[in-house]
C-alpha cells in the first residue's frame, strides 16, 4: 500500500466507517485489489485484538468486582455473556 493511501486511511479507520468504504470502493475502482484487502485485514487484525483487550479488560473488572468465589463461571456462560454484551 502506497504511503499517502496508508496514512489516509489509518487516520480514517478508526473514526469514519464511510471514509473507509470510500477508499476501498476507490482502490477497487482503481484496480488496487490487493491494497484493498490489505485494508481489510488490517481492520480486521486491529478490531479482533482490540476486542481480546475488551475481553481480557472485563475479566479483570470481573475478578475485582467479584473475587473468587465457590461460584465459578463456566467458558459458556461467560461465551454467552460476551455475546450479549456485543449486542
Amino acid at each position: 500500500m502506497s504511503r499517502g493511501m496508508s496514512g489516509q486511511a489509518s487516520g480514517k479507520k478508526r473514526t469514519d466507517v464511510q471514509g473507509v468504504a470510500a477508499l476501498l470502493r476507490t482502490l477497487l475502482a482503481e484496480g488496487q485489489d490487493e491494497q484493498a484487502i490489505e485494508l481489510v485485514v488490517e481492520l480486521l487484525t486491529q478490531l479482533v485484538e482490540k476486542n481480546t483487550e475488551l475481553e481480557l479488560s472485563l475479566l479483570k473488572a470481573m475478578r475485582q468486582r467479584f473475587g473468587r468465589t465457590s461460584e465459578k463461571l463456566s467458558a459458556e456462560q461467560l461465551s454467552l455473556f460476551l455475546t450479549q454484551l456485543g449486542q
